[in-house]
């Protein structure tokens, strides 16, 4: 529920963690770990408590879970047994606190508890509670572990009240310790008693709870967990398991909530009528630290509301007529009235008890209500006290050849360790024996002999064998390893000569294992190889030899540019000298010498131009001119090498020579007359013009681009692919210039001498 961080978080003054402590702690009293301790160490203790309404006394035992040790915490009379009275018995066990099955009680019980234990402890003296001021209370939690003033030289006799069963000692104090200050030697008696079955220890040395972190923290839960009766337990008062009855009438406080753990600690002097505002204000601290503690465990603003209206109310103390009053029971919710009785029992292995539960480990603290189980029609609360008797078990260990049979009568002819067999009532205590058995299961090793040999064979029977077989067998008494037999099966295999045929083809000549090197075809030649056949006999080896020669070859190839042959390099002229040998690459598996004969075209792409007219380099296969317009246009049947232009416009030329293909620069012809510019109603506007040109085509010709030329010949703006439409931006250009505007539309091109002002 809350982790080491946020202990810290919430505690980061407690006492021995930060400065000089004026009550000379020097290490982390309140550790962590001494809170995990606590809980742990209190959650071994098992509580019984019963009482008989009308009849003094109460009969409280305590079980200690981890030893089944029982003892009783406060007895009762002989007579007390024989009034026949039925009893209220509540059970407390201590793993319960801050453990019941509603997480959302739980939580409010950590929050109740960390309020009360801050309250009890804090060294803060400002408010808002969780504000953040150097003094708030909330950070100062746990910071004292003993009542100010009292010291163990000081503090004789202080806290000291008469009592007949927990009398004080005159030579020491019982004033507040701890975190939640206990205080009076009846209630350090009574955690005395609980703890330790002995009264004495803590009356006698009541200081062991401001030396000890995890037993000061214990103090605190047991006081938590444990009713007084008519008081009942802070624990069972936030989980809502207190039965109030007519004594208790205080409809401000009702049954459960808060602020009746006020009351239970230290109701006397801050939840009557007649308390002091002093108090009273301790009341009003208690609920703001209870409040601050349910926000850190998660709770919504809506739920801390409810915390502090009617019957969950965090005030003990508002007016004279709300004041708290004095307990009249400590019933629980979790309690019966009828009878108690011990089911004492000595089990073997396991028991099924009356609850339905299987237990299989001793215990003392299993408990069950048998509704009106009693003569009288009560309910009667039976608890058990089981004493679990091991059975005993053993394993019988066995190793045998081929077979086995056990005492229940089974033979086994494999090993296993999963046999089982019961001797009722065998074991040295009364229980059942249960006999194991691990067997194993060796078998007469069967091992088979393979032999091969060439043409005869003689085995260890002494009989010579001359062809193969697999039936003789040889048997070895206890010569396995295991000890058993050792059965031997031959599987003789005669074998022959081997004769094989080796066939070679090789590049020029082929050197043999007989030291003979050959440059021609042979099928003659053979060795005797002794012992090398697979079979491990002689092997004849023949030679059936092809020796190959050289392949050549040339390699015709035509480009039309710069050429990268296989031997990395790059041509950039026609040649036939290259040689190249690829290693293995004929077909015969010898090397192949391969000869580069190439031819490279080239193109000559220049053209001679004398205005309208222009001129290819002669002596291509092909011409092809094309008008140059966004995209190259053919110009239909002209294809010769001389080409002269009928209108202003751009013109390349394609030449095809060999095969191969290539296209000249774009030439520009202008200064052509033409009749068209009357008719195109094309016209570019203002001239001279200033930071815009407009293009106004009020015909149907199409516009494909513009260029602006200066009179040094230089293109100072251009968009090939205009619309006609378009604004042109002329900002940049020089003022006070003449230009020429040249337009390309598909009726001619048309020029516009211009000037910039």
């Amino acid at each position: 529920m809350i982790s080491k961080s946020v202990w810290d978080t919430l505690f980061p003054k407690r006492a021995g963690t930060s400065g000089t402590h004026p009550q000379g702690y020097n290490y982390d009293f309140y550790a962590y770990n001494n809170m995990e301790k606590a809980v742990d160490a209190i959650s071994d203790y098992f509580v019984v408590i019963r009482t008989k309404a009308g009849v003094w006394g109460q009969l409280i035992t305590v079980t200690r879970k981890s030893t089944q040790k029982s003892y009783n915490y406060s007895n009762v009379e002989s007579w007390w047994h024989t009034n026949k009275t039925p009893e209220n018995i509540v059970i407390v066990d201590f793993e319960k606190f801050l453990n019941e099955s509603s997480s959302h009680n739980n939580k409010r019980e950590l929050a109740a508890f960390l309020a009360n234990i801050s309250k009890e402890t804090t060294g803060g003296w400002q408010l808002p509670v969780g504000g953040g001021s150097p003094g708030d209370y909330a950070l100062w939690g746990l910071y004292f572990v003993h009542e100010l003033g009292y010291t163990k030289t000081n503090s004789a006799g202080s806290y000291s009240q008469s009592h007949p069963e927990f009398p004080p000692n005159p030579k020491v104090g019982y004033y507040g310790r701890g975190p939640i200050q206990l205080s009076w030697n009846y209630n350090y008696g009574q955690f005395s008693k609980f703890i330790y079955n002995d009264k004495n220890v803590l009356l006698d040395y009541p200081d062991s709870l401001q030396e000890n972190g995890v037993l000061s923290l214990m103090s605190a839960i047991w006081f938590w967990m444990m009713p007084q009766c008519p008081k009942p337990a802070c624990h069972q008062v936030m989980h809502d398991m207190w039965l109030n009855d007519s004594s208790y009438s205080s409809s401000r406080m009702y049954y459960k909530g808060f602020a009746h753990t006020n009351n239970i600690i230290n109701g006397g002097l801050e939840c009557r009528s007649n308390s002091t505002s002093a108090f009273t204000q301790k009341v009003a601290l208690r609920s703001d630290l209870y409040k601050h503690y349910l926000k850190k465990m998660g709770f919504n603003k809506f739920q801390i509301n409810k915390e502090d209206s009617a019957d969950y109310s965090t005030l003990c103390y508002k007016s004279t007529t709300d004041a708290m009053e004095n307990y009249g029971n400590c019933k629980a919710k979790d309690g019966i009235v009828g009878s108690f009785g011990i089911d004492s029992l000595v089990k073997c292995s396991k028991h099924l008890w009356i609850d339905g539960k299987t237990y299989t480990k001793n215990t003392a603290t299993a408990y069950h209500v048998i509704k009106k189980g009693d003569r009288r029609k009560n309910d009667s609360l039976v608890l058990l006290n089981l004493r679990i008797k091991p059975e005993s078990k053993s394993t019988v260990v066995k190793k045998v050849c081929d077979q086995y049979t056990w005492i229940n009568g089974i033979t086994y002819f494999s090993s296993t360790d999963t046999p089982v067999y019961v001797m009722k009532g065998g074991s040295y205590n009364g229980c059942d024996s249960i006999l194991k058995l691990n067997l194993t299961v060796l078998k007469t090793a069967t091992y088979t002999q393979k032999i091969m040999a060439c043409d005869s064979f003689k085995w260890m029977n002494g009989v010579t064998y001359y062809s193969g077989t697999d039936t003789p067998t040889y048997r070895m008494p206890g010569k396995a390893a295991n000890g058993c037999d050792s059965l031997i099966l031959l599987n003789l295999t005669i074998l022959k000569k081997a004769v094989n045929k080796l066939k070679v083809a090789a590049c020029d000549s082929f050197k043999w294992i007989n030291g003979q090197t050959y440059t021609s075809s042979t099928d003659t030649p053979f060795v005797v190889l002794r012992n090398r056949a697979f079979n491990g006999c002689d092997s004849i080896l023949e030679l059936d030899l092809t020796v190959n020669k050289k392949a050549t070859g040339i390699d015709l190839k035509q480009s039309c540019k710069a050429y990268k042959w296989i031997n990395g390099i790059t041509y950039t002229s026609s040649t036939d000298t290259p040689i190249f040998v690829l290693k293995n690459a004929a077909f015969h598996g010898c090397d192949s010498i391969v000869k580069l004969s190439l031819q490279i075209t080239t193109i000559d792409k220049s053209v001679s131009q004398n205005n309208a007219q222009l001129k290819a380099t002669p002596f291509a296969d092909k011409y092809q001119w094309m008008e140059c317009l966004g995209n190259l246009e053919p110009i239909a049947g002209d294809t010769l090498s001389e080409f002269e232009a009928k209108r202003n416009g751009r013109y390349a030329v394609l030449i095809q020579k060999d095969n191969c293909l290539d296209t000249s620069a774009c030439y520009e012809v202008i200064g052509l007359k033409m009749d068209i510019y009357s008719r195109s109603n094309i016209s570019v506007y203002p001239n001279p013009f200033d930071k815009s040109i407009w293009i106004n085509n009020r015909g149907k010709a199409k516009v494909f681009g513009y260029r602006i030329i200066d009179l040094s010949g230089a293109v100072v703006k251009q968009n090939m692919y205009a619309n006609s439409t378009d604004v042109i931006d002329v900002s940049a250009l020089r003022p006070q210039s003449v230009y020429m505007m040249v337009l390309y539309v598909d009726a001619g091109v048309f020029v516009y001498k211009m000037c910039k002002e």
